[in-house]
């Protein structure tokens, strides 16, 4: 199914660029204030990045959304290091008790696993660390002129059947097809109806 959504988005020239996480205010003393990613989100932060990129560099990012200390909604954007993504890919760290930290990997049988070091000190297998020093902050902004590929974006995706189709044809009978068929969650939901390779061309049209 990923496979296919890339596809997709391919045809209609869009390229994943991060993901998002929404949570509600988290942290505490044992984190020195604010958790700003979980272990367990910088390991997937790790695995996307080693997964989208190019050149062995990635510009895809984790964005945050939480509320501030003002109680208002505010994104935070986030990269991790390339030593993050290096440690996940050779398997170094491992989830943590506390989902807040990460801690180096215990060795298997007759395995000999590197030594972590943080902050000048070398753990012990399988010791927990506060994983801050991965995250690289990214300022979060929005476009100035923003640019709007989809004419319609109220296609439901996951339980779509072909009544909402139908329907969706309907409501927008009169319009080009190039305009009734711009929506990523149609495109998305047709493809099992009409087959990959066409509907990328009618992402194409439609785009």
């Amino acid at each position: 199914r990923a496979s296919k959504v890339l596809e997709i988005a391919a045809a209609c020239g869009l390229e994943p660029i991060g993901w998002a996480i929404t949570t509600l205010p988290r942290g505490g003393d044992q984190y020195h204030g604010d958790l700003l990613m979980s272990g367990a989100e910088i390991r997937q932060a790790a695995r996307f990045q080693l997964k989208f990129s190019e050149d062995g560099h990635s510009r895809f990012i984790s964005l945050v959304v939480g509320y501030n200390k003002r109680g208002q909604i505010e994104p935070r954007a986030y990269q991790v290091s390339d030593q993050c993504v290096a440690m996940e890919r050779d398997g170094l760290i491992q989830d943590a008790e506390d989902p807040g930290f990460l801690a180096s990997r215990k060795a298997k049988n007759k395995e000999c696993v590197p030594s972590v070091i943080h902050q000048n000190k070398q753990l012990h297998q399988g010791e927990a660390f506060l994983p801050d020093e991965f995250l690289v902050k990214v300022i979060a902004s929005e476009a100035v002129n923003p640019r709007h590929i989809f004419h319609v974006i109220n296609f439901p995706y996951e339980n779509a059947t072909d009544d909402h189709l139908r329907a969706h044809l309907q409501v927008h009978k009169n319009k080009d097809y190039h305009v009734k068929f711009s929506d990523f969650n149609l495109l998305l939901w047709i493809h099992r109806k009409i087959g990959i390779d066409l509907t990328k061309q009618l992402a194409k049209m439609c785009c």
